[in-house]
């Protein structure tokens, strides 16, 4: 078993790494940040809580016989629907934070790193509030919350 947890977190660093070499190596943007793009990216990731809350759900539905444990970081990210989502929005936060590094220094795409965070953070949100409403024992109603 404890090779299993090494292999999922080393799969899932190495998935998350690609994706921060990603954003470290983003074209740099020669156009100045628009004012409204924070409001914008406030908007992106509420709307990408929702799209992850929702997502999770429907495919619970869909396929209650898979894997639905609440995803973490030992966990091999192809295990289940959730575990891959889970290390696909870790992706895009890497990707938005590396990006964001070389503008520091005058390169690299701000708004690629302003929309990629607020957008893998609301996924992240999302899944954390659909395990947060969906506990695991509840889970085994097709993902959605038992009359109490």
């Amino acid at each position: 078993m404890t090779g299993q947890l090494r292999n999922g977190k080393a799969v899932r660093g190495l998935i998350v790494g690609f994706f921060a070499i990603g954003g470290l190596t983003s074209p740099a943007d020669p156009a100045r940040v628009p004012l409204p793009l924070l409001p914008f990216a406030a908007i992106v990731f509420v709307f990408a809580s929702f799209s992850g809350w929702s997502m999770l759900r429907r495919s619970r539905q869909r396929s209650p016989a898979k894997n639905w444990s609440a995803p973490s970081w030992s966990s091999r990210p192809f295990s289940g629907p959730a575990h891959f989502f889970h290390t696909g929005a870790w992706s895009f936060v890497a990707f938005g934070v590396a990006a964001l590094i070389p503008s520091w220094f005058g390169g690299g795409n701000f708004i690629f790193s302003a929309l990629a965070i607020p957008f893998g953070a609301g996924l992240l949100a999302g899944s954390w509030i659909y395990f947060r409403i969906n506990r695991p024992d509840e889970l085994s109603s097709g993902g959605v919350r038992r009359d109490r």
